[in-house]
């Protein structure tokens, strides 16, 4: 098969002819060379639908559809909905019922309706339910989307997003959408092992590669940072081990994303493995390593936290019926659509040196990232990399869901500054949908156990509460989580005595985070599962048991 090939499209109306690569996709090509960044990448697999453009009138995901395939067909993205300056019906519905909220899945979701529509021009909610059903969403709950699909009245009165319409013709950008003249793309290269001592690391390969333009490793950037004082256990890229699979370990810039992915496979890494602790039994083992040197503990806890206010055996003594049971709440992550981003650029002072430094200095940095904590991101940028804030300037453009997954700095928003300012290019870092899940800071999987005093009527009169939480292999927001599971048990009730313990644990696995409810869910799921428990015992009605508390 050649690899090029010429191909005929007519692209939202307009014919195109042009030579393509064998190996192009539909949206390398849309999004690279025509600049219709309307359609998104959210997983690049073909699994979320954010990709969707119509083929000849039918829906496609074109993030595995090769360009060439296309050849001879009439291509529609989102920017060609609209006409002559008019919102088209399904994407004025899409306003007026409130189907969107962070944007970035709204583009496929209006142009598999539009798929849809094309063939039933009144679809009964099942249909489009059906029709939608390749399409993700993370923030509406679906239900406003059928509804604007099928054209059931708007609710009276609610007033349109203000940036709805960016975001239903496809002109919001979204940080991936963003480029700059010259910008070139970083990769990072990810631990295989869960924790290993790193022996070394031979970049030359990868250097000598043409079209390579940087390569870093972590002595380039060995300053410690963390979300919290008590979590500077951080490092851009790792520095000395690895703590677990796909920590980030050397980075490259390139003028091409697959230029830089095959330099990664040229960087020579040689590792020392060691015992790994994958489970919070083994992090409070004695006799196996300590992930973090540096803790005040003798095994792997991360944080222990003791608080409690009135006399609890007192409240027990008192109790009618006391209950004891243990659950495990499973951890989880947030699968925002938008996979985390980072666009950098660099100025340079006059007579300043940029390249190289890690104290520049006399420099301007300028960067795009897909955060929920542009603050959090300011503030670290200027430690890790030894610059002044006045320096640093951290744009948040359009955010494609975070859900507190991104309410943290990453890897790549260093590295992309790092690589910038070395090469005196812009540089862009996107990561896959693997990466995102290696990245992670979902919420902790969680041990409890949970010991509630009640009177015969159902009040109650003492709880009593341990938590062990998994944390991963760095601090995060841990330490803030640790008494989250505790403090935040017994918020809907009345809780006279009241005890918990929590014992957060680092662990050989993607460090845990802020997930929706930051801490909450956990130690809720228990209390209101043993409450049931509870009034099934008491004879009282569950609704009743908790309104009498």
């Amino acid at each position: 098969m050649p690899s090029a090939r010429t191909i005929r499209l007519r692209v939202n109306g307009e014919e195109r002819r042009l030579t393509v690569d064998a190996a192009t996709t539909l949206s390398e090509l849309l999004r690279g060379q025509f600049g219709l960044t309307g359609l998104k990448i959210g997983c690049d697999l073909g699994e979320c639908g954010a990709c969707t453009v119509l083929l000849d009138g039918k829906p496609v995901l074109s993030c595995i559809t090769l360009a060439v395939t296309a050849d001879g067909a009439a291509v529609t993205t989102i920017e060609g909905v609209a006409h002559g300056g008019t919102l088209d019906d399904v994407q004025r519905n899409f306003l007026e019922h409130g189907g969107l909220q962070c944007g970035f899945c709204t583009p496929g979701m209006i142009l598999s309706a539009k798929g849809l529509l094309g063939e039933q021009a009144h679809p009964d909610e099942d249909t489009v339910r059906h029709a939608l059903a390749g399409n993700l969403c993370r923030c509406t709950g679906y239900q406003k989307i059928v509804n604007a699909v099928t054209g059931k009245s708007a609710a009276g009165g609610a007033p349109s997003k203000v940036d709805g319409v960016p975001q239903v013709t496809g002109a919001a950008q979204y940080t991936d959408d963003l480029a700059l003249p010259r910008m070139i793309h970083g990769k990072i290269l990810r631990s295989p092992h869960p924790h290993a001592r790193i022996v070394s690391i031979d970049t030359s390969g990868a250097e000598r590669m043409e079209g390579v333009l940087a390569v870093m490793t972590g002595k380039d950037l060995p300053e410690k940072f963390g979300i919290l004082p008590a979590s500077q256990d951080e490092t851009a890229l790792a520095v000395d081990r690895v703590r677990f699979v796909g920590d980030p370990v050397a980075a490259v810039a390139a003028i091409d994303e697959r230029t830089a992915k095959e330099a990664l496979s040229l960087i020579e890494v040689r590792y020392e493995p060691l015992p790994a602790v994958l489970s919070m039994k083994d992090a409070a083992r004695r006799d196996l390593p300590k992930i973090h040197n540096d803790t005040r503990y003798r095994d792997n806890t991360a944080k222990h936290v003791e608080l409690a206010f009135g006399d609890v055996e007192e409240g027990f003594a008192g109790a009618d019926y006391v209950r004891e049971d243990e659950f495990f709440y499973d951890g989880n992550t947030h699968a925002m659509l938008e996979p985390h981003s980072a666009l950098a650029s660099y100025e340079p002072a006059a007579g300043v040196p940029a390249a190289g430094s890690s104290a520049v200095g006399g420099g301007y940095l300028t960067l795009w990232s897909s955060t929920q904590v542009p603050h959090y991101v300011h503030r670290t940028l200027a430690r890790v990399l030894g610059m002044p804030e006045s320096h640093i300037r951290v744009i948040k453009p359009y955010l494609g869901g975070g859900f507190g997954g991104k309410s943290e700095p990453f890897a790549l928003e260093m590295c992309a500054a790092w690589l910038a300012m070395k090469t005196g290019r812009p540089v862009k870092i996107t990561y896959t949908r693997e990466e995102v899940f290696y990245s992670h800071r979902g919420r902790h999987a969680t041990r409890m156990w949970l010991k509630t005093g009640v009177k015969k009527d159902g009040t109650i009169t003492a709880v009593d509460y341990k938590a062990w939480l998994d944390g991963g292999a760095y601090g995060s927001f841990g330490v803030v989580t640790s008494y989250y599971t505790g403090q935040f048990l017994t918020l809907p009730y009345k809780v006279p005595r009241f005890r918990f313990e929590s014992t957060r644990y680092y662990t050989n696995k993607p460090p845990c985070g802020p997930k929706r409810g930051h801490g909450a869910p956990q130690p809720r799921f228990a209390f209101e599962a043993q409450f049931d428990l509870i009034a099934a015992v008491l004879g009282i009605d569950p609704a009743e048991l908790r309104l009498r508390n």
